[in-house]
């Protein structure tokens, strides 16, 4: 038992692993990892506002032209009226 003991330890300097160091480097590349995925998700995010932005800007647009429509007819109808009033008399 002692000549393995003997064995392992005469090759741990060409294998001297430092554990802390690897769970460092670990912990450095799944902190570069999650960046680079955030700032994929910002973007994400940034494109969507812009659509969503984009969207509402078009519906807003669309409404106000519907509701001048609106107004138009409402005041068309109510001159016609008027004048069939006036024919009338």
């Amino acid at each position: 038992m002692v000549e393995y003991f003997e064995s392992v330890e005469a090759l741990e300097p060409e294998y001297d692993w430092d554990v802390e160091e690897l769970l460092e480097r670990s912990q450095e590349r799944e902190r570069f990892r999650l960046e680079a995925e955030l700032q994929q998700v910002e973007v994400l995010l940034r494109e969507r506002e812009d659509i969503h932005e984009e969207s509402v800007e078009e519906l807003e647009s669309k409404l106000e032209w519907y509701v001048e429509r609106l107004e138009l007819e409402y005041k068309r109808s109510k001159n016609r009226e008027r004048i069939a009033e006036l024919l009338e008399e």
